[in-house]
């Protein structure tokens, strides 16, 4: 059995009682051929939007039903040789298909704007380690150094002292460049 949809117009030279009794008589009939009725809506009277048969009017109806495609034309016979019905149309209802969710495509400008705005949260991180890290360390020597008065060496000894202290602090530096570019792979790797 297959769902049909029957939507029909009754001619207006009948009164609303008369042509609910011709729904239902046609809702008969297709009982009668084994139909199922689904769904009924009783005929209203409606202004048609131009003339059929000369009517400006009649009386709008739709039926639905189930029946087997071989009655089916049994039941068209009968309204076709019905002067009452003035227009009728049998539509076939297919159940509807489940469509597949479409996939969303990710636009290149919003994945361009992502990584721009991790590079800008990485390049900030960056800019702060090496302001806090490097800059002021390199700032506060530069200050110590100004502050302290220069001692001229008088002997060889006090050279050697001058000269190892200096060695030294320049063997900090490279303890401390070593420091920052494991600080700066650390950030980086986040």
């Amino acid at each position: 059995m297959k769902n049909y949809e029957l939507t029909y117009i009754i001619s207006p030279n009948m009164t609303a009682e008369e042509a609910q009794a011709k729904a239902k008589e046609l809702e008969s009939k297709i009982q009668a051929k084994e139909g199922v009725i689904l769904k009924s809506q009783k005929p209203v009277a409606k202004t048609l939007s131009y003339q059929i048969k000369k009517f400006g009017s009649g009386f709008f109806g739709i039926l639905e039903f189930q029946i087997e495609p071989e009655a089916l034309l049994d039941i068209k016979n009968l309204i076709e040789k019905d002067n009452q019905f003035i227009r009728h149309i049998i539509l076939v209802i297919n159940p509807a298909k489940k469509q597949k969710e479409r996939r969303q495509r990710i636009k290149p400008v919003s994945i361009a704007l992502a990584i721009a705005e991790e590079v800008k949260e990485d390049a900030g991180k960056i800019a702060n380690f090496i302001k806090e890290e490097i800059i002021k360390p390199v700032e506060e020597k530069i200050e110590s150094m100004t502050e302290q008065k220069p001692v001229s060496p008088t002997s060889g000894e006090e050279k050697k002292a001058t000269v190892k202290k200096a060695r030294s602090e320049k063997n900090k530096e490279k303890v401390e460049i070593e420091d920052i570019d494991k600080k700066l792979d650390e950030i980086l790797s986040e």
